[in-house]
């Protein structure tokens, strides 16, 4: 349930940027390179501190929302969260493909990975439940797997999107995401949940606003997504 919630961030990005995606491919190719690349570059910039944040504080948020009766809940949700950066860019990159009128080879992509996953569940769940008696996680690793295949796919399929300004920003967010997890290791793991989650935000926003990783556009597309992504969460955790 809280993995489900944490996709809710990029479809709405994504959804938002199909109109200028599908505008930009009707003006040619470097219209849709110059429209293309903040989106796949947001979605990365914005998934790598999520999927840190939840790694770091899955321990206590499962403990906190679930119980200790769920503890093997935890390896689980770190590999989820190492799940988000790859889901992230897929879900911008089908929308590219889409704007672009080559949904077919993206629905080729996703054949191959309906058979993929199960294959690697039937080996994993098996694997992991005899060795760790927790299937889950080879469940997991499946997923890992399947979305980082499916994203060097979206790579080969996308025009030449990225660039050296790319990696350049790209840079800036792991620098970013570092700084936050120091905060958490040094700082925050001493506080309560609430009190983690929200220093967590509050030293990648920092960050982020030092390096200007993101643009006041982005940044303002962001609060209100945010926004919208908390209350249901919020919602999702009072139900259980």
């Amino acid at each position: 349930k809280l993995f489900r919630t944490l996709l809710f961030l990029p479809v709405i990005l994504a959804t938002a940027w199909l109109p200028r995606l599908s505008a930009a491919f009707r003006d040619g190719a470097d219209a849709l390179r110059r429209t293309g690349r903040p989106a796949l570059e947001l979605v990365l910039v914005v998934g790598l501190p999520i999927a840190t944040g939840t790694a770091l504080v899955a321990k206590p948020l499962i403990g906190h929302v679930y119980g200790s009766d769920v503890a093997p809940a935890v390896a689980v949700l770190v590999l989820l969260a190492f799940t988000l950066p790859p889901t992230y860019f897929n879900i911008v990159v089908h929308q590219v493909l889409v704007a672009s009128n080559r949904q077919i080879a993206w629905t080729k992509v996703m054949v191959v990975a309906s058979i993929l996953n199960p294959v690697l569940n039937l080996f994993l769940i098996r694997y992991f439940q005899a060795h760790q008696h927790n299937g889950a996680v080879g469940a997991a690793l499946s997923l890992l797997v399947t979305e980082i295949g499916m994203a060097l796919a979206g790579l080969f399929l996308l025009p030449p999107l990225l660039d050296s300004r790319s990696a350049i920003r790209l840079l800036g967010a792991v620098v970013a995401t570092f700084g936050m997890a120091v905060v958490v290791g040094l700082v925050a793991r001493h506080f309560v949940l609430l009190l983690q989650v929200a220093s967590v935000a509050a030293a990648f926003a920092m960050l982020v606003l030092l390096l200007r990783v993101l643009s006041a556009e982005e940044l303002e597309m962001l609060s209100a997504v945010l926004g919208r992504v908390g209350t249901r969460l919020k919602r999702q955790v009072g139900r259980t």
